[in-house]
């Protein structure tokens, strides 16, 4: 976490991905706190948001994420404060239904548009760690 603010002189990391095996451990600290946000249906797919160590650091869990490493990052309250930018300007649009000339089954497509930029220097942000005798 403080190489990310040595690099940064934003601040230290404060949130981590890492895999499920990984945070487990993490969740078995003392200073561990549960994310109110898990669903209570089972319903849980993809990345996950575990909680949070010590009330800085935000753990969040990937079921595809290798587990021999740890992705740990800054994001602060502004603008200025990430090394990544994703940003959607058409989140979902739908064509119109269209007939197949061969099959004549009708199909929909479906697209979205959006931008996305690695900012200079943004690499600085983002440490990885890795984890050997899990």
């Amino acid at each position: 976490a403080n190489i990310v603010h040595r690099t940064t002189l934003r601040g230290p990391a404060n949130w981590m991905v890492t895999s499920a095996d990984i945070a487990s451990k993490y969740e078995q600290l003392n200073d561990f706190r549960g994310s109110d946000a898990l669903a209570t249906d089972g319903l849980d797919i993809g990345i996950t948001n575990a909680g949070t160590i010590q009330s800085k650091l935000k753990l969040y869990k990937d079921p595809l994420f290798p587990n021999c490493k740890i992705l740990m990052g800054f994001k602060g309250n502004s603008a200025l404060d990430s090394g990544y930018f994703y940003a959607p300007y058409i989140p979902l649009l739908s064509t119109p239904t269209v007939m197949d000339p061969n099959s004549f089954t009708p199909n929909k497509g479906v697209m979205t548009r959006y931008g996305k930029k690695l900012i200079e220097d943004g690499g600085l942000f983002y440490a990885t760690v890795n984890v050997s005798n899990l």
